[in-house]
């Protein structure tokens, strides 16, 4: 009988171990958007406690946060990644700098709206875009960041340090997808894909969203696909609202998300909800905040975790696992790449784009390539994958192309307090073989600045990228004064400067951020001015044409982040001009004995701007500005008209539309400082205090000739304080403005839109 007692307690203890032994803990993660960084307390604190992981089901970003668990990311990689400045930029669709093409990027221009069309198939639906955020970044990061655990898992998430699954929605069918394999990186793109604000991805022929719209606590998919003895749910997410009939954000959002239950059965386990501070979907700025709320929240209920999980998983095994995981990645080494969606030639043309290196490229080398093939508008709207080849032990690039709309229309300008108001339009064709081929015609239409242009560009895709760039301008300033926007004074503009020019470029890369310009150019101008501000509407203007011929060299390097009012990166520009050609002077009736003029004209001009943020002190930026330019250039045969073709200090965007006798000179020093406070991430308040020195500054004498006055005799200031909102569709701006010494020394304008001109023939 003793013995038969002892036997049976024997069978009870090695069940009862046994059954410890195999509890199954599986951990669930709810959607919620920025809020989802919180799961990454939730696993730190499970950790630390010993409490075991088997298993994880998630959606959206638990999806991901779960997805990088699972693929062998540390608690502390996780939380790397998403308080990193890069994250922020995946997030918000912009490319950082480092991988930013500038030989590919358009001249500036004052375009506020683009619109991509096909123009054998214009369609309203077309026009308008389907995402908010660019995934282009995104993409990318997904791929390197779960393609090595991929190799590893086989496309078995099972076969994952920690198995997995996670839910995606396909819409057509309304309904959740469960996700046990395939590619890991494309199927949690596709998890977290909200409507509107991220573009979808194709899977198995179906377009893929946020699996949250449908299920946003996969309680129920941990269950069925795991069954697990207990349940550790983490909520970072909670039902909408009653939508506002004001804010159209929170009615699409409750129409498209279905009502969950956040709830874990009682017998089955706990529910960690923290208390999490409001955050908008995409805001990651308080990602440090919500893991720690997280953390706490989980602490705070580990008594009762540890009530139901009678084992225990010690850190350091925890951590020997994933080293063990990590281990057998194969290094992300690229073979071969493999193009679909394009034609024979236009694959040629991505394929020497991106095979620069002989043999194999790693990931980063890929990521360099690959930005910079984006950075061309014919090629934007592409999909990468990876496949890794076991037998030889490398990844093949998969790229599947969309051929991006072949037409786009720019529409932009200038609305402003000062008589300067200008519209812009655009229109560019774009066209891909084995080569790329950009035409595009451009005009500026307004009372000060009147512009026409036609630019065509051919980029070749060598070794060393190449392009080849010709342009045919037609400007036009016309500087006046008004005391009215309505009626206009019928006087002759006193000052009236046009010009035509065609020119040539040879271009070449000098490293991503740079780029090397050989130019010549064949432009002729027409300045036409009265030598007094006294004159009649019988008088006639003074002409002075100028027909030259030009070559030049230019290095410039540029990583600042916007094309007017930037407050990060810098630019440099060095460049060197030969110019000749001929003067021809045509006295006006305000000219007194003047003769007419013809001579040549012969110089060489040298210039340099240096433009840098780079001191960040909280939300305060100092900024520095560095102007020299050294010319040959002799004086004409009048004051006025050798102060028109004098180069002219312009640092102010303001300064760029009044012609300041006192900033223009043929050889000259100037810089100044630019103080920055970030009131908030959309608007600045700019300080800004500039010094310019000619060497020699042009004068007028009593008949009207000009001549250079002492060496060093006159210095001038020039200052702007400006409050700068950055909208989406360009800078809005209220600045006072200070020039040293000018008849109107100070100015207040408000301005929405871009001051921003082409180029001048002799710039």
């Amino acid at each position: 009988m003793v013995l038969k007692k002892v036997i049976v307690g024997f069978i009870f203890l090695f069940g009862f171990s046994y059954h410890s032994f195999t509890q199954k803990v599986c951990l669930v993660l709810s959607g919620g958007g920025a809020k989802g960084a919180s799961h990454i307390g939730v696993i730190q604190a499970l950790e630390e406690n010993n409490i075991p992981i088997d298993c994880i089901a998630g959606v959206s970003m638990g999806a991901i946060i779960g997805g990088m668990y699972a693929s062998g990311y540390s608690t502390e990689e996780m939380k790397s990644i998403l308080l990193s400045d890069y994250f922020l930029n995946i997030v918000s669709g912009e490319i950082p700098e480092k991988y930013k093409f500038f030989m590919k990027q358009e001249s500036a221009n004052a375009t506020w709206i683009d619109l991509k069309l096909n123009y054998d198939s214009v369609k309203a639906s077309s026009i308008l875009p389907g995402n908010i955020v660019s995934p282009l970044l995104m993409d990318f990061e997904f791929l390197e960041i779960f393609s090595p655990s991929n190799a590893v898992s086989a496309n078995n998430f099972d076969s994952l340090m920690v198995p997995l699954r996670f839910v995606a929605a396909d819409i057509a069918a309304k309904k959740a997808v469960i996700f046990r394999r395939g590619d890991l990186a494309v199927g949690l793109r596709a998890t977290m894909t909200f409507p509107f604000y991220f573009k979808p991805v194709r899977i198995d022929g179906k377009l893929m969203f946020d699996g949250g719209m449908y299920n946003n606590f996969p309680i129920d998919v941990a269950i069925s696909e795991f069954n697990p003895d207990v349940i550790i749910g983490s909520k970072a997410a909670s039902n909408y609202e009653e939508p506002d009939e004001n804010d159209l954000v929170s009615q699409i959002q409750t129409m498209l998300m279905q009502n969950t239950s956040y709830s874990v059965p009682e017998d089955k386990g706990v529910l960690i909800d923290p208390e999490l501070i409001s955050v908008s979907l995409l805001d990651f700025s308080h990602t440090e905040e919500l893991i720690d709320s997280a953390y706490k929240a989980t602490i705070d209920k580990m008594e009762e975790i540890k009530h139901f999980i009678k084992r225990a998983t010690r850190k350091e095994d925890v951590e020997a696992k994933r080293d063990r995981f990590n281990a057998k990645k194969p290094p992300f080494i690229i073979n071969d790449v493999q193009v679909n969606g394009l034609n024979e030639n236009q694959e040629e043309y991505v394929r020497r784009s991106l095979l620069r290196y002989s043999g194999q490229m790693t990931i980063e080398d890929l990521k360099i390539e690959y930005f910079k093939l984006l950075s061309e508008e014919y090629v934007k709207n592409v999909y990468p994958t990876v496949v890794y080849d076991k037998n030889t032990g490398f990844y093949d690039l998969h790229l599947d192309f969309k051929r991006e709309r072949n037409l786009l229309l720019q529409f932009g300008g200038n609305i402003s307090s000062a008589p300067i108001n200008e519209a812009y339009v655009g229109v560019k064709w774009d066209y891909l073989s084995n080569i790329a081929l950009c035409v595009k015609a451009s005009s500026y239409i307004g009372r000060f600045y009147s512009s026409a242009q036609l630019d065509a560009r051919v980029d070749i895709p060598f070794k060393t990228p190449v392009y080849i760039k010709s342009t045919l301008s037609f400007n036009q300033w016309d500087y006046f004064k008004t005391s009215t926007y309505f009626f206009e004074d019928k006087k002759p503009s006193y000052l009236i400067q046009n010009e035509s020019h065609i020119d040539l470029h040879l271009g070449i890369p000098a490293g991503n951020s740079a780029s090397v310009d050989f130019s010549g150019a064949s432009s002729r101008s027409l300045d036409e001015y009265y030598q007094s501000n006294t004159f009649s509407r019988s008088d006639t203007a003074d002409k002075t044409y100028l027909d030259l011929f030009s070559g030049s060299f230019q290095y410039e390097v540029n990583t600042l982040n916007k094309k007017q009012y930037a407050n990060k990166g810098s630019g440099l520009l060095v460049s060197v001009k030969y110019i000749k050609g001929d003067e021809t002077y045509e006295p006006g009736s305000t000219a007194g004995d003047s003769d007419p003029l013809n001579k040549l004209v012969e110089w060489v001009q040298f210039r340099v701007k240096y433009n840098s943020y780079f001191r960040n002190i909280g939300i305060f930026t100092l900024g520095l500005y560095v102007e020299v330019f050294m010319s040959s250039q002799e004086l004409h045969n009048n004051y006025v008209s050798s102060v028109l073709s004098a180069p002219a200090f312009q640092p102010i965007p303001e300064s760029k539309t009044l012609f300041f006798p006192n900033f223009r000179a043929y050889n000259y020093g100037a810089g100044g400082l630019r103080g920055i406070f970030a009131l908030h991430k959309s608007i600045d308040f700019r300080m800004e205090g500039y010094f310019f020195q000619p060497y020699q500054e042009i004068l007028e004498n009593q008949d009207k000739t000009a001549q250079l006055g002492p060496l060093f005799d006159n210095g001038y200031y020039m200052g702007s304080a400006a409050f700068v909102y950055h909208s989406p569709i360009g800078p809005l701006s209220l600045s006072l403005n200070y020039y040293d010494q000018e008849t109107d020394q100070f100015s207040f304008l408000f301005n929405i839109g871009y001051i921003i001109f082409n180029k001048r023939a002799i710039d």
